[in-house]
């Protein structure tokens, strides 16, 4: 026989559950040690149906979770790069046998970002028996310009420069010297190298004015099968004139 339990209800009051045994359908009744098999049972199931919905739902976070973002090469792995490169036999060939994100990093690294200009024109000093022959009219005297013209990576650092410079003299009204002209190249990473693409002068002495226009081809190439990645022609065309200011583009 078994003892009635009391279960409360939601208005508080209790009610008495009943534990009369189950029975099947031909009305036999189970026997009560089956009882913790069955109970054990009808837990399995409540649990594989709660949790086969959230698998599923596991298994597709899984599949649509974005896959991890490649590392970004650093501006000192890449300066190491292309230093180990520079500093052992056949850099072409050891270049070709790096890691494809290694060689981006490599090309990367040297290609031009940006470009930029830089000059300077300052009067030069004179010896003493010319100085009073040079002061006739404002402007006169010896001066030297320069100007620069820049190239940059994506770091900032600079890759490369092409220079001219003039150097004249000048009364005032007309340039009284024949003006000395220097064009030049700078290299300061491997792999690149330049010529000189072409020069041309225009006036002089006893002129208002003298003009000079000159340009580089620069070339950075690392591998010989493939050829230049890359060429910049830059340009200075530059007019010094007789009153000690000068003018110009560059390009």
């Amino acid at each position: 026989m078994f003892q009635a339990l009391r279960a409360p209800t939601m208005d508080g009051c209790h009610r008495e559950l009943s534990m009369t045994p189950i029975t099947n359908s031909s009305d036999r009744r189970i026997p009560a040690q089956h009882w913790p098999r069955m109970f054990r049972a009808g837990l399995l199931v409540l649990a594989l149906t709660v949790l086969m919905p959230l698998q599923g739902v596991a298994a597709t976070t899984r599949i649509n979770s974005p896959a991890p973002a490649p590392a970004v090469i650093t501006e000192a792995a890449a300066a190491r790069l292309v230093a180990d490169l520079a500093a052992g036999l056949q850099p072409a060939v050891r270049f070709g046998r790096l890691a494809k994100r290694d060689q981006q990093a490599v090309v990367t690294f040297l290609s031009v970002a940006s470009t930029g200009t830089t000059g300077m024109l300052q009067r030069l000093s004179v010896p003493g028996p010319r100085r009073a022959a040079m002061t006739t009219a404002p402007g006169a005297g010896c001066w030297t310009w320069k100007w620069e013209r820049d190239a940059y990576n994506l770091f900032g650092l600079k890759l490369w420069a092409y220079v001219q410079q003039i150097d004249w003299c000048d009364d005032g009204y007309s340039i009284i010297r024949d003006p000395q002209v220097l064009n030049y190249g700078s290299t300061y990473f491997p792999f690149w190298s330049w010529v000189h693409a072409g020069d041309h002068t225009w006036g002089g002495l006893g002129q208002p004015a003298f003009r000079s226009w000159s340009q580089a081809n620069f070339s950075l190439c690392l591998t010989p099968n493939v050829g230049c990645i890359q060429n910049t022609y830059p340009w200075l065309d530059m007019t010094a004139h007789a009153n000690g200011t000068g003018s110009g583009s560059v390009g």
